[in-house]
C-alpha cells in the first residue's frame, strides 16, 4: 500500500509543477498574466492546505506573500478576510471554546449528553448528525452552528475516552460539522450559499425559489442521502470505540461563572435564530458573546486569555478568504466556465450526460472560489448554460446545489474550514472523508437526484 505521506509529497510536487506551467502560460498563449498566475498560486494553495505538507497557518500565509509580490489584487481582495464575518467568527468561537473549557461548563453538558449515549462508534455518529442537523432549523447560519457544537463535542469525546485530536474525536466534530452543514443544503435559508443563490438569482435573473419549491427537489435525495450515507463515511474512516463505557455525572450545583457564561450563550442562540428579523450577522453575534465573556466582572475571563488563544486558525480563515477574492477579482473562475461552456458538448448528448457536465462545471468553479462565492460567478452565465444544454434557467439555477452538497476540497466550506480550525483536524482526514463521500454521490446520489428532478419537470 502507498504510504499516504509519501503520496502527499507526490500530490503537492505535481501541483508545483502543474503551477509552473500556469505561470508560464502567459507567454506562449493569449492567457493574461493576472489569471495564469492567479491559477497557478490558487492550485498550489489548494495543494499545500489538502496535502498538509505544511500547517495550514503556514499555507496562507505563503498565499499571502505570493499574491501580494505577484500582485494579483489590490491589498483589499488579498487581505479581505482579516475584515470579513467568517474571520471573526473563528475567533469568537476560539474565545467561546476557551471559556466552555475553564469554567468547564462544556463538562456540565456533556454530563446531561452521556445520558443518553449508547457507546458504541456508529449509533454515537449517527445521533451527533442527526441531532446537528436538527438544530439547523433554528440556527440559520451554518458556521454559528459549527462554532457552538464543536467545543462541546471534543469535550464529549474525551468524556467517553478520545483523547483531543484523536481520529475517534475527530469523526464526532465531523458528524456534526457534516450533519448540521450538509443536509441542510436542502433547506432554503439554512445555509449561506443557499441565500446567496436567492438572492443572486433574484437580483441577476429576476427569478425566485420558494421555500417548498427548494426543499421539494433538493431535500429527498441531497439531504436524506446525507442523513443516510455521511454518517456511514465518516463511521468507516474514523471508526474508533470509546475507551470508557460511562462516566459518573456531577451532581454539583453550577457555579457564578458557568450560569453567566450559560446566560452569555443562550443570549447568543437567541440572537442567531432570529437574524432574519434583527439582520446581524452571526460573525457579529459571536465577536459580541466573546467580547461579553471578557470583561470584567461581566465575562468568566481575564483579558489576558487571549495570550492562550490559537491565532493561527484566524490566519488560516483568512488566507480562504483571500483566496476566493483573488479567484474572484481576477476573472480566473469565469475564464474556466467559460473554456468549459465552449468545449462542453451539451448541445449533442441527453440530458443525463448533459445533467453531470453542468454539475461539473458547478464543481470546477466551486474548487476556484468557494461554496457561498460560486452564486456569484454561476448566476451571470446560467443564461449562456440554459442555451447550451437547452434547459430552463431555472433547472441551471438549481444545478449548483447538488456540488454543495457533494464537494472535493474542505476550503470549499467556511463551516468545514471552521471546524478544521476548531477542532485542530488533520485536514487529510478531512480530504479522505470528502472523497469518499464524493464517490457515493456520483454512483448514486446524483442519479437518483436526476430521476427526481425529472419527475417534477428539471434537469430537461
Amino acid at each position: 500500500m502507498i504510504n499516504f505521506v509519501k503520496l502527499n509529497n507526490l500530490v503537492f510536487i505535481s501541483a508545483c509543477l502543474l503551477g509552473a506551467v500556469l505561470f508560464l502560460s502567459p507567454i506562449y498563449s493569449s492567457l493574461s498574466f493576472s489569471v495564469g498566475v492567479t491559477l497557478a498560486v490558487t492550485l498550489i494553495t489548494i495543494s499545500l492546505w489538502s496535502t498538509g505538507v505544511v500547517a495550514p497557518a503556514l499555507g496562507a500565509v505563503i498565499f499571502f506573500f505570493a499574491a501580494t509580490i505577484f500582485s494579483l489584487g489590490p491589498p483589499s481582495i488579498i487581505f479581505s478576510g482579516f475584515q470579513a464575518p467568517a474571520t471573526w467568527l473563528v475567533f469568537g468561537g476560539l474565545v467561546i471554546s476557551l471559556c466552555l473549557k475553564n469554567t468547564k461548563l462544556d463538562i456540565t453538558i456533556v454530563g446531561y449528553l452521556l445520558r443518553f449515549t449508547s457507546f458504541k462508534y456508529f449509533p454515537i455518529c449517527y445521533g451527533i448528525f442527526l441531532a446537528s442537523f436538527f438544530i439547523s432549523f433554528f440556527v440559520p447560519s451554518a458556521s454559528a452552528r459549527v462554532a457552538l457544537l464543536v467545543p462541546i463535542i471534543i469535550m464529549f469525546g474525551e468524556k467517553i475516552g478520545f483523547k483531543p485530536k484523536s481520529l475517534g474525536n475527530n469523526g464526532l466534530v465531523l458528524s456534526a460539522t457534516m450533519g448540521t452543514m450538509t443536509p441542510a443544503f436542502g433547506v432554503l435559508p439554512s445555509n449561506v450559499p443557499n441565500v446567496a443563490l436567492l438572492g443572486a438569482s433574484e437580483s441577476i435573473k429576476n427569478i425566485t425559489f420558494s421555500y417548498g419549491e427548494y426543499f421539494l427537489l433538493n431535500f429527498p435525495v441531497l439531504g436524506i442521502g446525507a442523513l443516510i450515507f455521511y454518517p456511514m463515511v465518516i463511521g468507516f474512516i474514523f471508526a474508533q470505540e470509546p475507551e470508557k463505557q460511562f462516566t459518573e455525572i456531577s451532581k454539583d450545583k453550577m457555579e457564578a461563572k458557568q450560569k453567566r457564561l450559560l446566560f452569555i450563550l443562550i443570549l447568543a442562540l437567541l440572537f442567531w435564530t432570529t437574524d432574519g428579523y434583527h439582520q446581524i450577522s452571526p460573525a457579529w453575534v459571536a465577536l459580541g458573546a466573546s467580547v461579553l465573556c471578557l470583561l470584567p466582572k461581566v465575562g468568566v475571563l481575564s483579558g489576558k486569555a487571549l495570550a492562550n488563544l490559537d491565532f493561527s486558525q484566524v490566519i488560516f480563515v483568512a488566507g480562504i478568504i483571500g483566496l476566493g477574492g483573488i479567484a474572484s477579482y481576477s476573472g480566473a473562475g469565469a475564464y474556466i466556465a467559460e473554456i468549459i461552456i465552449r468545449i462542453m458538448p451539451m448541445d449533442k448528448v441527453g440530458n443525463f450526460a448533459t445533467f453531470y457536465l453542468v454539475v461539473c462545471l458547478s464543481w470546477v468553479i466551486g474548487v476556484l472560489t468557494t461554496l457561498p462565492a460560486q452564486p456569484s460567478i454561476l448566476v451571470p452565465i446560467a443564461s449562456d448554460i440554459s442555451v447550451a444544454c437547452g434547459w430552463s434557467i431555472k433547472s441551471v439555477l438549481m444545478t449548483p446545489v447538488i456540488s454543495w452538497s457533494i464537494f472535493p476540497f474542505f476550503y470549499q466550506a467556511p463551516p468545514l474550514v471552521l471546524a478544521v480550525a476548531l477542532g485542530q483536524l488533520r485536514v487529510a482526514r478531512v480530504t479522505r472523508m470528502l472523497f469518499y463521500y464524493m464517490i457515493i454521490g456520483l454512483l448514486v446520489l446524483l442519479p437518483l437526484h436526476y430521476l427526481w428532478g425529472t419527475s417534477l419537470g428539471y434537469f430537461l
